[in-house]
C-alpha cells in the first residue's frame, strides 16, 4: 500500500545518508591510511563522486521520470488526499479549481493525457494550500511541530557535542596527540555504523511518540557518561577502548533512530501532502539548529576537559573550572 511505499522511500533515503558516513571514513582509510595518498589528494579524488551522482540523475532517475515509472505512487497519494478532503466537504471545490493538465519544463515529465487529470488535481491542491497559508498560520504550524522538532534538536545537539568536544579529549593515554586522534577516528567509525543500522530500521517498526522523546534523553546521558570518562581518565576503570567504543555505537543508534522514525511519524501523522511536505521541511531545521548548538557547546566541553587533563590547544577558555 501507499504507507509501506512511503516508508520504504524514507528509509532508503535515511539508510543511504547513514551509509554515506561509513563510506566517507572508509574512503579516507583506503586512500589516505592504506595507500598513503595525502589527505588533500584524497579529498580531490572524492570529487569524482559528484560526477557519479550526476550520472545517476541523468541516466537513471531522469529516464524513470520520462517513462512515468512514478505515476502510480502519485495517484495513490492523491486518493488518500481526496478522501481526507471529501470528509471535510472540500473535494468538489478542489476539482473545480484544478487545471486539467500540468505542464513542466523539458527536464520533467509532461502530464497531458485525460487519464492524468487527477495528477493536476493533486498539484493544484498542494500549491493552493501553501499559498493560502498566512505568515501567522505558518508560524503556528511550525510551533505545533514541537513533538518532532525537540527530539531532533536535542539528539543532534547531544551527539555532535560528543563528536566536536568530548571525544576529542579521550585517548589512551589522553596526553598523547596520536592516541586522541586514533580514538576520535575509531569512535566516529562506531558512531557512523550505529547511524547506518538504525536509519535502516524505518520499514521494520514505528516508534511510539514516548520512545521518540526517550531516545534524546538517553543521548544526553551519553554526554554525561563520556564527560565523566574523559575527566577521570586516570582513575576510572571504565576508561578503556573495550568499554567506550560500544557506547559510541549506541550513540549512533540513538541518533539514527530519532532521525528516521521522527520523519516517519511526520509522514504518518500528516496524511495531506501539502501539510506533510511543510512539516518535513520545517522539522529539518531543528537538525541544523542542534548542530549549531553542538558546535558552540563542544568548544567549551573540549576546553574544560583539556584543562582537567592538562592538555594545551583549547580554542576557548574554560570559565567553569578554577584552579
Amino acid at each position: 500500500n501507499h504507507d509501506s511505499k512511503l516508508s520504504a522511500c524514507l528509509t532508503s533515503f535515511s539508510s543511504g545518508t547513514g551509509l554515506a558516513g561509513v563510506f566517507g571514513f572508509l574512503w579516507k582509510f583506503f586512500f589516505n591510511d592504506w595507500l598513503g595518498i595525502s589527505l588533500p589528494n584524497t579529498l580531490r579524488l572524492a570529487t569524482a563522486l559528484a560526477f557519479a551522482y550526476g550520472g545517476v540523475y541523468w541516466f537513471q532517475l531522469r529516464a524513470e521520470h520520462q517513462y512515468g515509472l512514478f505515476q502510480t505512487d502519485t495517484r495513490i497519494g492523491i486518493t488518500e488526499e481526496q478522501q481526507t478532503m471529501e470528509s471535510n466537504g472540500e473535494a468538489d471545490l478542489a476539482k473545480e479549481d484544478s487545471p486539467s493538465t500540468v505542464q513542466h519544463d523539458d527536464d520533467t515529465l509532461l502530464l497531458q493525457s485525460e487519464q492524468e487529470h487527477d495528477d493536476g488535481i493533486h498539484d493544484s491542491i498542494v500549491t493552493q494550500d501553501r499559498i493560502n497559508w498566512s505568515g501567522w498560520e505558518r508560524f503556528v504550524r511550525v510551533v505545533l511541530l514541537y513533538p518532532y522538532m525537540i527530539p531532533l534538536f536535542v539528539v543532534y545537539a547531544a551527539e555532535y557535542a560528543l563528536q566536536a568536544g568530548v571525544w576529542t579529549a579521550i585517548g589512551f593515554p589522553v596526553s598523547n596527540v596520536e592516541s586522541r586522534d586514533k580514538f576520535f577516528e575509531y569512535s566516529n567509525w562506531m558512531y557512523q555504523a550505529g547511524v547506518f543500522f538504525s536509519r535502516s530500521s524505518g520499514t521494520c517498526f514505528t516508534c511510539p511518540m514516548f520512545v521518540l522523546w526517550l531516545m534524546p534523553c538517553l543521548q544526553c546521558l551519553n554526554v554525561v557518561f563520556f564527560y565523566i570518562m574523559a575527566s577521570s581518565a586516570q582513575t576510572n576503570f571504565l576508561h578503556s577502548v573495550e568499554w567506550l567504543l560500544p557506547v559510541c555505537f549506541f550513540v549512533g543508534l540513538l541518533g539514527g533512530a530519532v532521525y528516521v522514525h521522527g520523519y516517519k511519524r511526520i509522514c504518518i501523522d500528516f496524511p495531506i501532502i501539502a501539510e506533510r511536505e511543510f512539516a518535513l521541511a520545517s522539522a529539518s531545521v531543528a537538525e541544523s539548529l542542534g548542530v549549531v548548538m553542538a558546535d558552540v557547546s563542544g568548544l567549551f566541553l573540549q576546553a574544560c576537559l583539556y584543562k582537567i587533563n592538562n592538555i594545551d590547544g583549547a580554542v576557548v577558555p574554560c570559565s567553569l573550572l578554577t584552579n
